[in-house]
């Protein structure tokens, strides 16, 4: 059954409607459903149904509960001077929305809780309990409007904070003028307003407001609509449209891991507030970085906390890059990380968690001062084993917690040990019940370690805790040593014993298991660990074993991961360490090969997140890759001889036939496979390994051929003249091999370099030689894609000849092929030629035979663009600065460089200068318009953008409205901004 009561009472059985009788019935229903299962009096239904109620009341009300008994079944019980509406699971729209209102206030996601708040929104079809003349009804009424226009407000403060400022202004306006004295609401418009650029409009609304408010009640407007008022008439920065995004946060907490910590916590609470830096020091296992991220979970800066995990880091140079990947800041393949880093944080009020910095210090001590110095309003909490020794560093020192003064139950609760010690047993066995004295013994032998005592926790599914004593204080004495700190000797003394107990298998596997950075999943770990004498069953077991054990943790989303000191100790006593690091490396290459695979269409953001996550293991097999020359055992066919085999491995592993491979294929193979997701994160790292990797003087033609051209397409972000040689010598490689499907594509990307070069003889004759050769020598794919390649390539430069045939063959092609996604991108790109040239009635026909839903972003930005000049061109203005947003969408996340330059950036600006000129802006529309002329430029790309014709055409408009000082003083401006300026300047999204 489906009730509701915001609109007109309806009740709706499967879907059918219920005739649920007169006002009498309808009244009877509303307080039913109003009591929410509690008992509705006799008394209450009269007063609620009749002002002066008749002597057959009761008569009268009992035949109306008798008639919705027969149209709802048997949900209403009568009790003693009352009735009752059972509703069970049925469904009231009320609750519902009730429900999602109170889910979205607890979402700390603000997209997540806007989407909530308007999907609780849509249950209202009208005024609760509409036509319905009835006091208590009317009452209940106006509580549930109440409660919609807070969620109203909420939902458009948190689509503020998103930067959705142009979507709700209709709905703002509608509401507002419905509700002119709720003053939150017309501060929100007025904000929307404002960041939209109608400037103008804000003001008026206000002065709307303030009459409104004094013919209405005689008051002036509150605070709130004043203090806006004001700010908007002085412009501040404040009420910027583009708020900087948020950092990425904490991890998921883990319930029950702090005990002991409460004074702690206060300290570093208030160091935190009165410092910029504050670094927490003590052993390892003294539970620093459980204790930083509760510290951390505490604060609530308004950028947010970042967490980056030193300890998977292993050089000095990789803290930088590992910082830009961890906070998922855009990098500069040209510049120095750091400064992307501090670029990216700028004025941001963000706090930095900086796990484990001991090992590398220096680094991690300049890296610290520098953002420090740069960024006004980030404080940093960091873990380590010593002091950084930077000035305005605060060191709170960890301390092991403090140990049972007494074998006594009182002793052991009073301290912070035998707490953790109780709560850890009791986590194994709730009725757990031990002798006090031998908690204490425990705590005391491992003085107060909190790894140490969870490890020793982990003994008890086998060992009672006075065999755990014993066995403990005798591993301590046997491990004493006179060159080491007695906390350290306590923490190994911990380690080692429990290494000790675990049978032969379970130390392999965790000795295997310390190849891995940054977490593992268990598929992971089976292939890595396995082989021949270690079954993937016995990796299963062991694993689980090990986090029983904690020596191992599991996470949420099924992840393991090790402690760094656990995974230290366990690489001590990594047997055949380049046999596991091979198979490390070959695991993560076919996991990145897979994604390459089936990155296209909706399974791109599933294996974007994949890589992400797996970012650490990457960087460190394909550094290892890189460094060792590892050779593959189990290439694809396609690759090579299924006998090869790398002499890395330990003669169990080979086979009698030893063929040999190249040293650098995996690393080769790394290359071809990552590209396209380098040009989402750490694109500079990335362009560095390559530079070194392709250094080489051979490769298998495959493979570096896919190395060469992917290498190409990634420094496209960067340099032209990197993407050209790396083109070039990608057709250097083909030619020599006489391998035509890599000859068509290097010709193909050559003549599209030279478009950013201005150079139309080598783009025209670059292209007939691809489109040549993939007619001779290719399949339909090739020959589909080189067309539409090469078709689009002429089109900017101007040379029309044969384009509109070259895609109508390709379109021709794919659609045999059944390929959707090669057809899709024909007609855009015919779409973005056809406004390139001004012709409206082709961009619309293009643009109607395209479904663009289920695509990466990136593969249609045009489209948007395309969406966007239409707009235009039909006076659809109020359409275009949506279009231009969702185009920018899909470039934000990668490097500006030549091709987003030319393709998407320089464009945008073009349109939002067109957009501004329509608007009788004319200075800003010149400002903007020699940015676009600076952007263009970006990576040594040619100046003159394809939409020259009708940029020269606005151009010229602007010379003839502006005066020339005026026109002069434009020019200057925004020849002098960035990209990220302009696009600021237009109102549109900047990179974060």
């Amino acid at each position: 059954m489906n009730y509701a009561i915001l609109g007109r009472l309806t009740v709706h059985r499967d879907g059918v409607p219920v005739d649920i009788g007169g006002r009498r019935q309808q009244v009877i229903l509303g307080l039913l459903l109003l009591a929410d299962g509690n008992p509705v009096p006799f008394d209450q239904i009269v007063d609620a149904i009749w002002d002066a109620p008749p002597r057959t009341a009761r008569t009268q009300i009992q035949i109306c509960v008798g008639n919705l008994r027969k149209a709802l079944g048997p949900v209403i019980e009568t009790l003693p001077g009352a009735y009752r509406l059972n509703r069970g699971h049925d469904r009231l729209d009320a609750h519902v929305f009730d429900s999602l209102v109170a889910q979205a206030s607890h979402m700390p996601d603000p997209q997540k809780a806007a989407d909530i708040l308007r999907t609780a929104l849509q249950e209202w079809r009208g005024e609760p309990f509409a036509t319905l003349d009835s006091a208590p009804l009317a009452a209940a009424a106006h509580r549930y409007t109440e409660r919609r226009l807070l969620a109203w407000e909420r939902r458009f403060d948190l689509e503020l904070d998103l930067g959705h400022h142009h979507e709700i202004i209709d709905e703002l306006t509608d509401l507002t003028a419905r509700n002119p004295l709720r003053e939150h609401l017309t501060a929100q418009l007025m904000t929307a307003l404002y960041r939209s650029g109608r400037r103008p409009e804000a003001l008026d609304t206000y002065l709307h407001a303030q009459r409104h408010l004094d013919d209405t009640l005689g008051l002036d407007p509150g605070a709130e609509l004043r203090d806006l008022h004001l700010a908007i008439l002085n412009e501040d920065p404040t009420l910027s449209p583009h708020p900087p995004s948020p950092l990425p946060g904490l991890p998921a907490p883990t319930p029950g891991t702090l005990v002991g910590r409460t004074a702690d916590l206060t300290t570093i609470a208030a160091l935190l507030t009165d410092h910029r830096l504050v670094t927490l020091i003590g052993p390892p296992g003294v539970g620093k970085t459980r204790l930083a991220l509760e510290a951390a979970s505490a604060t609530h800066p308004p950028a947010g906390v970042g967490v980056i995990w030193l300890g998977s880091v292993e050089t000095p140079d990789s803290v930088a890059p590992a910082l830009l990947t961890a906070l998922g800041a855009p990098g500069d393949p040209h510049g120095d990380p750091l400064t992307s880093v501090t670029r990216w944080l700028d004025r941001r009020r963000a706090l930095l968690l900086l796990d484990n910095c001991e090992h590398l210090i220096a680094e991690v001590r300049r890296v610290i001062a520098a953002l420090l110095t740069a960024c006004p309003n980030l404080r940093v909490l960091a873990t380590s084993r010593e002091l950084l020794g930077l000035g305005d560093e605060r060191v709170h020192l960890i301390r092991p917690l403090d140990v049972p003064a007494a074998d006594t139950p009182e002793a052991v609760t009073a301290s912070g040990a035998g707490r953790l010690f109780l709560a850890r047993a009791r986590q194994i066995d709730p009725e757990f019940e031990v002798p006090a004295a031998d908690v204490a013994r425990v705590c005391r032998a491992v003085d107060g370690l909190p790894l140490a005592i969870e490890l020793a926790v982990g003994r008890l599914r086998a060992f009672s805790a006075a065999q755990v004593a014993d066995r403990l204080d005798q591993q301590l004495d046997l491990l004493a040593s006179t060159r080491t700190g007695p906390r350290h000797r306590s923490l190994r003394a911990a380690v080692d014993w429990s290494h000790v107990l675990l049978s032969e298998t379970e130390r392999l596997v965790f000795a295997r298991l310390a190849v891995f950075r940054d977490g593992f999943t268990l598929e992971a770990a089976e292939a890595v660990c396995a082989d021949d004498g270690l079954s993937a069953t016995a990796v299963l077991d062991g694993l689980g074993t090990l986090v029983e054990r904690s020596l191992v943790l599991a996470e949420p989303g099924s992840r393991y991961r090790m402690l760094v000191a656990l995974r230290q100790y366990a690489e001590e006593r990594l047997v055949e360490p380049a046999a596991i690091r091979a198979r490390h490396a070959r695991y993560f290459c076919r996991l990145a090969e897979q994604a390459n695979e089936e990155r296209r269409g909706s399974r791109r953001g599933h294996w974007l997140g994949v890589l992400r996550e797996e970012y650490a293991n990457l960087r460190v097999a394909t550094a290892w890759a890189l460094a060792a020359g590892e050779r593959c055992v189990d290439c694809d066919a396609s690759h090579r001889g299924s006998d090869a085999q790398p002499r890395c491995l330990p003669s169990s592993l080979r086979s009698s036939v030893q063929t040999p491979a190249h040293p650098h294929e995996v690393a080769l193979r790394f290359a071809a496979a990552l590209c396209w997701f380098w040009r989402h994160t750490a694109i500079g790292e990335a362009l560095a390994w390559l530079r070194r990797l392709l250094e080489i003087p051979d490769g298998p033609p495959e493979l570096l051929s896919r190395a060469l051209i992917g290498a190409g397409f990634l420094s496209l972000r960067a340099s032209v003249d990197e993407a050209e040689g790396y083109f070039q010598a990608a057709l250097d490689l083909a030619e020599k091999q006489g391998t035509e499907k890599w000859q068509v594509l290097a010709l193909s990307c050559l003549a599209s370099v030279r478009v950013y070069r201005g150079d139309r003889r080598a783009v025209a004759e670059f292209g007939r030689q691809a489109v040549a050769l993939a007619r001779a020598h290719g399949e339909p794919y090739s020959l589909a894609r080189t067309l539409m390649a090469c078709a689009l390539t002429r089109g900017h430069i101007g040379d029309l000849d044969g384009v509109a045939a070259d895609l109508d063959e390709a379109q021709a092609l794919f659609l045999g092929l059944g390929d959707r996604f090669g057809g899709t991108e024909v007609e855009v790109a015919r779409a973005e030629l056809a406004w390139i040239y001004g012709d409206a009635d082709a961009v619309a026909r293009a643009l109607g035979a395209v479904e663009v839903a289920g695509f990466a972003p990136a593969a249609v930005a045009s489209y948007w663009l395309s969406h966007a000049w239409l707009a235009l061109h039909e006076g659809r203005h109020d359409q275009v600065p949506g279009h231009l947003r969702d185009g920018l969408a899909a470039v934000l996340d990668q490097h500006e460089g030549p091709y987003a330059a030319q393709r998407i950036l320089g464009p945008a600006l073009d349109l939002a200068a067109a957009l501004a000129a329509t608007q009788d802006r004319p200075v800003h529309a010149a400002i903007l318009l020699h940015a676009a002329d600076v952007t263009l430029t970006s990576g040594g790309a040619f100046a003159e953008r394809p939409q020259v014709r009708w940029a020269n055409g606005l151009r010229t408009r602007l010379h003839v409205t502006l005066a020339a000082d005026s026109y002069a003083w434009a020019a200057a401006r925004g020849r002098a901004m960035s990209t990220a300026e302009a696009l600021r300047y237009a109102g549109l999204p900047v990179p974060p």
